[in-house]
């Protein structure tokens, strides 16, 4: 099964089973999908649909600590102790759009995605302390977060539709995921279906028709 989840896309493109990936927005740095794999796998990455390779740091691939089950089952699942997940040599961004199907456990540390390696530069850290986020190290709180299994997105100056503050800081061409930065306690509980990035800020109806779409990959790969 080490083609899952980390070939698909070019399986496909090859003439392989299954249906062509749909036309993502040309925005698009690159999107993980955690639905397809197994704690069998045991994978050290997963692999973007444009290439990139997620790193995965201190899974043990269980239920709680690897890929889900039950409630999470389809996701990448997150201990709140020492899981991430980090993909280098990104692009450098000055606008930029996240969607990702997550579900967070009421921790408040918790942190879904960044791009910051030092305190004070990266383009966003997405979802922080369940109530705040920054964008290019600007920080805003008091926001909704809806901490259940549900599709949330921030571009530059908004999270899902709530206007945030932005700052002037220099984007790092590093992400992670679960983590504000390695080495850090800031860590995130609860569980992670699919991460997307974009170069740019979407309009609210790209975001819907992506939404669409990486729900629609999503499946492919969960069924399969």
């Amino acid at each position: 099964m080490i083609g899952i989840g980390t070939s698909l896309l070019f399986g496909r493109r090859a003439g392989k089973a299954g249906p062509p990936i749909p036309p993502f927005n040309k925005a698009m740095v690159d999107a993980w999908f955690m639905s397809g794999l197994s704690n069998v796998d045991k994978p050290s990455s997963i692999r973007g649909i444009k290439g990139n390779e997620m790193q995965l740091k201190n899974f043990v691939f269980t239920s709680e600590s690897g890929f889900g089950e039950g409630s999470y089952e389809g996701a990448l699942v997150f201990d709140g102790v020492d899981d991430y997940g980090i993909c280098n040599n990104l692009p450098i961004l000055d606008d930029y759009t996240v969607i990702c199907r997550r579900a967070l456990e009421n921790k408040a540390n918790n942190v879904v995605a960044s791009k910051s390696v030092v305190a004070g530069n990266g383009a966003f850290v997405f979802e922080y302390g369940n109530n705040a986020t920054y964008s290019f190290s600007e920080y805003t709180s008091g926001l909704a977060v809806n901490l259940k299994d549900s599709v949330s997105y921030q571009t530059k100056n908004s999270y899902n539709g709530s206007t945030i503050t932005v700052g002037n800081a220099d984007d790092t061409d590093t992400l992670t995921l679960g983590i504000i930065r390695e080495k850090d306690s800031r860590i995130m509980r609860g569980a992670i279906y699919y991460f997307a990035l974009y170069n740019k800020s979407l309009t609210p109806e790209e975001i819907e028709t992506e939404k669409e779409r990486l729900n629609e990959e999503w499946l492919k790969r969960k069924t399969e």
